[in-house]
């Protein structure tokens, strides 16, 4: 899966970069940890989820590191009633990601891709590169060209 997102990137013509940070399976957030370990902002960093729509549309949500999943909006953005995180497993058999490695370079010819507006006011960012301990830097403007993403209100500060 990291080769095909390794093509995506190199076919699109776009800057980007492959990083890795160190992946720390005893610690809480891979996310946090990311941006720990590169000595990034958490701002800069972004989770890669996927939300289930009613049980039956899956949508990859793309947001900050330290931020939660508005998943009333998400639900909103699909027409839909009630959102919710999908289950590992499932996810893992849909997307071919584990958990903490899932990509949206690599979901968004199965699912719709949404990324949070507060993300698209930055220079870069880092996403995702299909596995834990590795994430690519792209412009978040290059990120929503390659996976046709559409930028939308679907984080929230944790409480």
């Amino acid at each position: 899966m990291q080769q095909a997102i390794r093509h995506i990137l190199s076919e699109s013509g776009i800057s980007f970069s492959i990083e890795t940070y160190e992946y720390n399976p005893q610690g809480s957030s891979i996310g946090v940890q990311a941006a720990q370990s590169m000595g990034q902002d958490e701002n800069s960093v972004a989770k890669t989820l996927i939300i289930e729509v009613d049980k039956k549309q899956p949508v990859c949500v793309v947001l900050p590191v330290h931020k939660k999943v508005n998943m009333d909006n998400v639900a909103s953005l699909l027409m839909g009633k009630k959102a919710r995180m999908m289950n590992a497993d499932k996810s893992t058999k849909l997307t071919g990601f584990v958990s903490g490695g899932t990509s949206p370079l690599g979901v968004f010819n199965l699912m719709p891709v949404y990324v949070a507006k507060e993300l698209m006011n930055l220079k870069a960012l880092y996403v995702n590169a299909g596995d834990r301990g590795l994430v690519v830097k792209l412009a978040p403007q290059d990120l929503i060209q390659i996976t046709g993403a559409k930028a939308a209100a679907v984080s929230l500060e944790l409480a």
